[in-house]
This record gives C-alpha cells, structure tokens and sequence, in this order.
C-alpha cells in the first residue's frame, strides 16, 4: 500500500516536471497579437496638459465602399470612447458620441482619408494602448492599434543647503574661503528627470543620481569660495522631455560681509565681541528696544575675549531698524557697553497695477480711456520703470493715444487691438521685480474677419456654403444676410450660426441669382458697420495658355512650357495634343494636372508635329493654341535656348574684307562724281569766257571745213542689251562720258514718239526763256584734238507721223517739202527750225556742241 503511494507520487512529480518544461521537441513561443498585420505599433509622445492627435486611417478598400462606423478605443475599455455613427449620412455630417470622460477633453478632425483622435488637455491616465475600429458598408472591419506614453514633468526643484531650502534666491550667508556644497533635488517626473547645474551656458556638473522613486539629486560641490562669487547665479535644471522648458531653479551666494547691506530674506549672522571683563562680559541682542532670544551662546577664550553670533532674516519691514549688542560685567551694572548697527535691509522692486477708467460703471469698450498705475516700493531706488502688453515692451506714443507719464500709463479711445494683458516691470541692483497682471479686455460690436474666403464659383444648380466670421466682444453674435442691395432677408432655414460664425446656403438657379451677398452680426455694444461682402460668381472656362516655347529638343523628345491663364474660378487641368503634319497620325495625348509644362518622349526622328495645348475645367475646354515644330534628324541636337554664336576667325576676316571693299567704292564713286563736277563746271566756264573761248572753237572749226559741209553726228555707243537700251531710251536724260576721248555727247528729252508734232507739243526741254539755242564748245587739250572725219555726209532720220523712216539731206541742203516736215529733234535743226531760215543759213563752220 505505501509502495503504491509512493509511485503515485513519482508519477505525479514526473507529471508536473513535464507540463513545466513542455513537451519534448516543441518549442513554444508568445503569440503576437496585431491588428490588419500590425505586428509594431506607433508611438506617440505628449506631455501632461499638452495635447495629443492620434490619426486612423478610415479609406475604404474600394471605391464603391464607404465608411459606416469608427469606434475609438482607450485600454481594455470595451465602451468606446468617441464614436462616429455614419451608416445614414457621410462621415463629415455623421453623428457623433463622446464618452462623459472624454465629453470637455476629445475632438474629432475627419479628413477625405484619415480621421484625427485630438485629446486636449491630456493627463497622466491618457497613456496606455488605443484602438481605431472602422466599419465600411461592403468590405471587412479593420483595426489599428496606437500606444500613447504621457510624459509627467518634474513637481518641483530646488536646492538645498545644510537643512535650508532654497526655491530661488539668495542662498547664505557664506563665508568667505569656505567649502560649499549646494544639492538641487528634483521630485516627480515620469520618466525620472536629468538634474544638471550650469552658470550661465557653462555646463557645471551633469551627474545625477536617484535618491529614491521620487528624488533625483546633484550635489555641486565648490571647494574654495571666493569673494568674486558673491551673488553670482548658479542654475539647476531638470527636464525629461524635450517638448517643454525644464523645471529650474537659480541661486545666488551671499557672502558674509560685516555691516553690508542685508538682503531681505537673507540670512544673516552678526558677530559681537567684547573684552577685558572680569569676570566674563555678559553680552544681549536688542531690535529697537526688544530683546531678542535666538541668538548663540558667547564663546570666551583664554584672552577674556567674548564672541557672540546672532542669526537674523531681515524682512523689508525690519529695513532702518537698530540692532543693538550689549555686553556688561554682572557684578557692575553700570558698566554697560554698547554698539548699535542701523539696517539696511536691501530687496528687489515690490510692485503693485491698479486700472481705472473714464467710465463711470468701469466698462471699457472702444473709446474709453484706460489709465493704469503702477506702485513702486524698492530699496535700493529702482532704475528703470517698463511696460508690458502682452510680453512686448510699450513705448509712448501720443500719436496713437499711448502715454507714460512717470509710474502712469495712459491709453487714449483704446481699440480691439490693445485688448490683452498688462503690467510693469522694474530692477534694481538686487534684482527685478514685476506687478500683478491686469487682463484688460475691451469690448467691441462685431467686424468682419478678413482672413476668410469672399468669392465663390457657383455653377447653375449647385449648392455653395458661404461662412462668414467675424470677431466681436462678447461673442454672442446675432447674424442678419441679404443678398444684392435688396432688403431681402436669407431665409431662415438656409442660414446656421454658432457664436461668432454663420454659414448660409445659396444655390443660383439662372444668372440672375449671381451678385453679392452681404452678412452682419450684432450683440450687445452695437451692430456691424461695415457688412462682410461675398461675391458669388458664375463658373467659366479657362482661358487659353500664352506664352509656349519648345525647349530641348533632341530626335525623340521636346519640352514645351506655357504660362497659365485664368482658371475660371475652378480647378484646371493642361493638355497637349500632337498630331503629325503630313499624315494626321496622333502622335502624343498628355495631360498635366498642376502646370502646362510637358515633356515628351518616345517621338520618331525628324518628325513635322503640329501641337494642341489647351486648358479645361468642369465647364470646358478653353480655346487651343497651336504650334508646329519636329524632332530633330540625326546630325541635330538642341538643348534648351542655344546662345547665340560667336563671330569665327574667318567670318571676322570676310567682314573685314567686305568692309574694306565697300569703302574703296565709295571713295571711287565720290572721285568720279567730283571730276565730273568739275568738268561740268568747265564747260560752263568756256562758254562765259567770250571772245577767247571762240577763238579756240573757230581755230578747230577752220581745220574742218574743207573736209565737209555736214557736222558729224557721232554715234551713241552703247554695250547695252536691247531691252535695257529701251529702258535707256525712255529715261529722262541720258549723260554718257568718254573720259579717254573727252568727249562728251547729252540726249536731252529723248521721247519715244519722235515726230515733230510731238515735239512741238513738249517745249519743256527747250529753255523758254532763250530765243536762240546758245551752243558752247567742249576745249580739247591743243596737243590731243582730234576731229572727227567723216567720209560721207551724216545721215539724219526722219520720222513722220506714221512712223516711217527715210534718210534726209544735210541741214543746208534741204527741200522744201523736207523743211515742212518731221525732224528727229537735235540741238542743230531746233535753232535752225527757230529761225525759219534752213536755206539761207551760212555754215561758217562745224561744231561739236551740247545744249546749255
């Protein structure tokens, strides 16, 4: 029987061993438990009183999915502790639960894809593990788990010396060359905070330790103390985040001094000695006229010298008073010594802001005049008075009704805009003092917010909210809309306001329901005097871009840039179109979302493109502008806007030389024009010199005229083709010069038509003012004059009014029917057919002449 017990407790033993150790060859490990493949969970940080924003995502997994319920979890909690019910409406208007806990704390920011969990302020029992549940109507419900860690900062620094505790201030008094140790300790944080001493931005000591759950400690240690240390500021700081300022303290030293000024709340020890008594001096401690009993017993020495130290804090009332040390032999009364020290207890500005208006119940609004006074009460005399609203300094300005008169400040028919706190500011050399703030909030009749939106694009039957914000002390604002300059009121159904907000709904029907609608609020100081204006525009297309240029060309790319036109009031988008110029083939269709910018690829080599770029929004497309350009052949290759290229060497070589060139014939044309001028004048000079000039005609005239009674009539001679001696022929005047021969020959006035009716009908070239045709001689170098000799006499033409041509006899020699005729118009047969004397005309001699 007891064997059998015996075996049932082995087994039973044998049992228990295996179920702790597992079963043989089967590794056991936790189970992660997540949430739509969750296996790490966000983090997210906040300090206690701060706030914190946790976001879920809430995007259905298609796109005819939506969402129907989000649920916000905190803990195990199995009650949520905000949800959003939207099975009937959308998410944006759907209805919303908050957990009494929650009710003051947590707000919900929904986005198109995200939903914002917003606790403000959050305390140290927000931390722990939230969960985000989201129901869609079709698809599966999912879940998101986040882990919220509350930072819990410091509740309090300060330093501690011997069993004194110092919150800021002086810490003393300290004897000079003394061996310091000053302990800053900080209690609470979560988690434990670093506890650092500096001076100034120097780091002092940076090692700390705990002291317990609650306590961390640094210990500076200053082992010689000297006199330049004597209130200079020692700072211990201690911080576990870096969300917030640190928690700190600072200290100043107070060394002992004899008969220095005391600083109130200072501890001071005073020393008093006496000697020569005999027996020993009794010594006492009086503050005027009291006895004071804390002070330390008297030390004697072996000299009968007594020593007595009194330890006092001086308060700012104890400034001015006596202190008295008295020491006296017991058996001699009057022998009572004395010495006196009259305080000088020194502390920092104490101040005090008292406010009073012009209005007798002290409302103030907009108008009133605000007077504050500042009290002083400071040892040593303060050294500078400031103002403060809101944190920033004031400065007087009696322009715009802000004057400081001593401790005074005055403002004059204050605004909104001086709304805000208040007080005064003053050092001294112990330190700096500061008043009470004084919130002086001035009331005001509402006015429009000007950050807001005032135009809205409307198409026909769509519904547009206009909101309109205005700002206003006290807020409760009553609304009033109109719409146009009718006195219509909005109806009340279509308008909701909520303090100092209102939005009304407007849907335009035709175009007669655009123009501008107007909103005003009213509370108890006034109403609105300028309304808030919303101009509600219809919707149009865009405008066409302008400004396209290809860039960056290359065989199979381009980048085309345009500048945008206007939107129409709604969003728009840029397309570019390109087709192929010879066989219509579609080549590119793309669309740009934000800019019309585009670059295209994939094109085939030294392709002619014609571009379409054009913009759209919901009402359409706008007009298209068109370009044409083609990728690049092989050999080309353009990136971006080429510079323009530099002049090569040769190029600078063949400007130059053309230059050159141009030069020289200008130079030769101005030389032939002045010869020819001078000849011209030549000419002219032989013809007004008289009897010498005949002489010389007469001597080459005499060589000639046994040779033959005709005058040569020299050709013209001409290289010219045939038309363009026509258009020679039909100029005004002819002037050919044979500069080698000197001879010059001048076709005045030659007319196509050639008969003498003509002639006789265009007098124009024969000068009126002449009865005779005056010739003059061309002068020929007497050692080059040639004549010209003619074997035969010089055949004129005759041209009748038909146009035929038959040859005529010498001037001299003609008939009658010949003198009744047609003549070719020369200057000779003109002066002949003037004088009417062809037959009685005696040649003396022949001349080669020209007209004048």
């Amino acid at each position: 029987m007891k064997r059998s017990r015996f075996y049932s407790y082995l087994n039973l033993l044998i049992l228990i061993q295996v179920a702790m150790s597992g079963v043989p060859g089967i590794k056991l490990k936790a189970a992660h438990y997540y949430y739509d493949g969750q296996k790490e969970y966000p983090e997210y940080d906040s300090v206690v009183g701060r706030k914190i924003t946790l976001p879920c995502n809430i995007t259905p997994p298609s796109q005819d999915d939506r969402v129907s319920l989000v649920l916000w979890y905190h803990g195990t909690s199995e009650n949520p502790l905000y949800s959003v019910d939207a099975r009937n409406e959308p998410v944006a208007q759907a209805k919303r639960v908050v957990h009494d806990e929650y009710a003051s704390r947590a707000t919900l920011n929904i986005t198109i894809r995200t939903i914002y969990l917003i606790i403000e302020p959050v305390t140290e029992e927000d931390a722990g593990e939230y969960r985000c549940r989201v129901d869609y109507q079709i698809g599966r419900t999912t879940h998101r788990k986040l882990k919220v860690n509350i930072i819990v900062p410091p509740k309090e620094i300060y330093v501690r010396h011997g069993d004194q505790i110092f919150n800021d201030g002086s810490v003393g008094p300290i004897e000079e060359d003394s061996f310091l140790n000053l302990t800053c300790e900080a209690t609470g944080g979560k988690p434990p905070p670093s506890v650092i001493w500096w001076h100034g931005s120097t780091l002092l000591d940076d090692t700390y330790w705990k002291v317990s759950e609650e306590i961390v400690a640094n210990t500076l240690v200053i082992p010689y103390v000297h006199r330049n240390y004597s209130f200079r500021a020692f700072t211990c700081n201690a911080s576990n985040t870096d969300s917030i300022i640190p928690a700190s303290v600072t200290v100043e030293l107070d060394l002992v001094s004899p008969k220095n000024p005391l600083v109130s709340g200072s501890a001071a020890e005073i020393m008093c000695q006496t000697n020569g008594s005999f027996p020993l001096a009794e010594v006492t401690w009086w503050m005027e006229g009291k006895k004071m009993k804390q002070y330390n017993k008297p030390l004697t020495d072996s000299t009968r010298i007594t020593t007595s130290y009194i330890t006092i804090t001086p308060k700012i009332g104890d400034n001015g008073k006596t202190l008295v040390c008295q020491a006296k032999n017991p058996r001699l009364p009057e022998s009572t010594l004395e010495d006196s020290w009259k305080l000088d207890v020194q502390y920092e500005p104490l101040l005090s802001l008292t406010l009073r208006t012009s209005d007798k119940n002290n409302v103030i609004q907009e108008g009133t005049d605000v007077y504050l006074e500042c009290n002083i009460n400071a040892n040593p005399q303060f050294r500078e008075l400031l103002w403060k609203f809101n944190g920033k300094i004031l400065i007087s300005n009696p322009v715009n009704g802000i004057v400081i008169q001593g401790p005074s400040l005055i403002l004059r028919n204050v605004t909104r805009a001086q709304d805000g706190i208040y007080h005064c500011v003053a050092d001294n050399v112990i330190g700096k003092g500061q008043s009470n703030d004084i919130h002086m909030a001035v009331s005001f009749a509402p006015v429009c917010e000007t950050r807001q939106k005032t135009i809205y694009i409307v198409g026909r039957q769509e519904k547009v909210r206009i909101y309109c914000e205005v700002t206003a002390k006290p807020t409760d604002v009553v609304f009033r809309w109109t719409f146009n300059t009718s006195s219509e009121t909005v109806d009340a159904d279509s308008v909701n306001s909520t303090g100092t907000t209102s939005f009304a709904v407007f849907s335009p029907k035709c175009k007669y329901d655009y123009g501008i609608v107007y909103c005003w609020g009213e509370n108890i100081i006034g109403i609105q005097k300028e309304p808030c204006v919303f101009n509600i525009l219809p919707a149009a297309r865009p405008d066409p871009v302008a400004n396209c240029s290809v860039e960056n060309q290359t065989q199979k790319s381009f980048t085309v840039e345009c500048t945008a036109g206007d939107d129409g009031g709604l969003t728009q988008h840029f397309h570019l179109v390109a087709y192929n110029r010879k066989s219509n083939e579609l080549l590119v269709n793309h669309t740009s979302l934000d800019l019309p910018i585009f670059k295209i690829n994939g094109l085939p080599p030294g392709s002619p493109l014609r571009i379409f770029i054009y913009a759209s929004n919901a009402q359409g497309n706008s007009i298209s502008l068109v370009l044409e350009t083609r990728t690049l052949l092989s050999a080309e290759k353009h990136t971006g806007n080429l510079p323009p290229a530099l002049f090569s060497p040769l190029l600078a070589i063949l400007l130059g030389l053309i230059l050159v060139l141009v030069i020289l014939a200008v130079i030769v044309l101005f030389t032939i024009k002045q010869r020819r001028t001078r000849m011209q004048q030549g000419v002219t000079l032989g013809s007004s010199n008289g009897p010498k000039s005949n002489d010389h005609l007469k001597t080459i005239v005499d060589q000639t005229e046994t040779e033959e009674k005709c005058p040569d009539l020299i050709p013209f001679r001409s290289t010219i083709a045939s038309t363009e001696f026509d258009d020679t022929f039909m100029s005004p005047s002819v002037i050919m010069t044979d500069m080698g021969t000197h001879q010059i020959y001048e076709n005045l006035k030659i007319i196509g038509k050639q008969t003498y009716g003509y002639t006789k009908t265009h007098q124009e070239f024969i000068p009126h003012t002449q009865e005779k045709l005056v010739y003059n001689e061309l002068a020929f170098p007497e050692s080059k004059a040639h004549v010209l000799k003619r074997s035969n006499q010089t055949e004129y033409v005759h041209v009748d009014r038909l146009g035929n041509s038959s040859l005529r006899s010498c001037p001299g020699f003609e008939n009658a029917e010949e003198l009744d005729g047609y003549s070719v118009e020369t200057p000779l047969m003109k002066s002949l057919k003037n004088e009417r004397r062809w037959e009685k005309t005696e040649r003396k001699r022949s001349v080669i002449s020209t007209a004048v």
